[in-house]
């Protein structure tokens, strides 16, 4: 799959999952953390929600497994 087309996918499925609130201010992401591992970074309007984790080579299942992680913050964070 092009790397396009699954980051579409990817991200299509994780809004599914983990809807932002405010779509047109923040959104989620991937990047790479100080630790070098890849980070999910789950918005949650005004602070991320972030997920350790390793991306599935099917974008669908790679979303699930974000969304359902272990993250360095906990899930009550948000206001």
């Amino acid at each position: 799959m092009h790397i396009a087309s699954y980051l579409e996918r990817f991200f299509e499925e994780l809004d599914r999952v983990c809807p932002v609130k405010s779509y047109a201010t923040y959104d989620h992401s991937i990047g790479r953390g100080q630790d070098g591992r890849i980070e999910i970074r789950l918005s949650a309007v005004d602070w991320y929600k972030i997920a350790l984790t390793t991306l599935d080579a099917d974008p669908i299942k790679a979303a699930r497994d974000a969304a359902s992680a272990p993250t360095k913050w906990p899930d009550d964070r948000a206001g």
